[in-house]
């Protein structure tokens, strides 16, 4: 059973972008198989990275999609982007010093997955979801 299960209700109704939230949805639940699995340090670094560096991919795409269409919203959308990705650059980096001193990190990687689940579904129905009639009005579905 995964972690997240991704469900209609979580659709902004723009394709391109749902396809990227359920990419993230995946992405988290790999994390969340590194993490209940025990994958060794390498393994799990890199999936906690590949997550990162999607989550940035993501971010500037639906930041730029935005621009294009003038979302009046932009700029309070992206500081709450900016926030995330500093959160989770900053649990990924607790997470390695933790790993480097020896120190136990199954708290702090579930604290990390609680996280993750409950900010990408807060954030797409509450946040995503108010450029959607911008998106449809301009066309974009």
């Amino acid at each position: 059973m995964a972690f997240i299960e991704w469900t209609k209700e979580y659709s902004v109704g723009v394709q391109e972008i749902d396809e990227q939230h359920k990419q993230l949805v995946q992405l988290t639940n790999e994390l969340y198989t590194a993490i209940v699995g025990n994958y060794d340090d390498i393994g799990l670094r890199k999936t906690f990275q590949g997550l990162i560096d999607y989550v940035k991919v993501h971010f500037s795409h639906e930041e730029g999609m935005m621009a294009k269409v003038n979302y009046p919203g932009l700029e309070p959308h992206q500081a709450k982007h900016r926030e995330l990705v500093t959160r989770i650059v900053n649990y990924f980096k607790e997470y390695q010093a933790k790993m480097a001193s020896g120190a136990d990190s199954k708290h702090l990687s579930k604290e990390v997955l609680m996280f993750l689940r409950d900010w990408l579904f807060h954030h797409i129905l509450e946040t995503d979801m108010k450029y959607r009639d911008h998106f449809h009005a301009r066309g974009i579905k």
